[in-house]
């Protein structure tokens, strides 16, 4: 059953991102630069960079899936690093999670303002997510969308989430050009 969802969730990300091409092409480049400060992985990465490496450790997470990187992305794009950022419907914190993935993550809800508690549910959800999956794009389009709607109805995810992807992607690569030169 495992295998058909993941079947089903790779024809997703692919048709997702084949929907977008006429659509709404996403240059990262342009996106990269139409607000430089708010791309620039550097300021997260100096402020919760060792937080995000000591719980990485400490999950004993997979660095040949999730390199850290991942999560500062996920902060960049969430919360632009603002640990107060969000709602209780559209996720809180750092890594704008949701009252019950932090609950299903082991942490308590009402701790998701606090960069801690925050990071250990994202980077444990992120996670499971990757190894649920076994494919990193597959883990972050869940990610944004919820891993059940994501499972159950993948076909009528929003395209945008494909969007959501690349733009983690962009940042990724941000990150590590901006951290190869330190």
């Amino acid at each position: 059953n495992l295998r058909k969802v993941i079947k089903a969730a790779e024809k997703f990300v692919e048709d997702a991102c084949r929907y977008l091409e006429p659509h709404e092409k996403f240059d990262a480049e342009k996106w990269l630069a139409g607000n430089k400060k708010d791309r620039n992985i550097q300021p997260i990465h100096e402020k919760y960079g060792e937080l995000v490496n000591e719980i990485c450790n400490s999950e004993r997470v997979d660095y040949r899936l999730i390199t850290g990187h991942e999560a500062e992305a996920i902060i960049n794009n969430e919360s632009s690093g603002k640990p107060l950022a969000g709602d209780k419907v559209k996720g809180l914190g750092l890594m704008g999670l949701e009252p019950a993935t932090a609950l299903k993550m082991g942490v308590n809800p009402d701790s998701l303002t606090v960069p801690y508690w925050n990071l250990l549910a994202g980077i444990r959800y992120l996670n499971y997510l990757v190894r649920r999956y076994d494919d990193l794009p597959m883990a972050i389009v869940a990610y944004s969308c919820g891993e059940q709607r994501f499972d159950v109805n993948y076909k009528n995810v929003n395209p945008h989430q494909a969007v959501y992807y690349q733009k983690i992607k962009a940042l990724m690569d941000v990150a590590d050009e901006q951290l190869a030169a330190e």
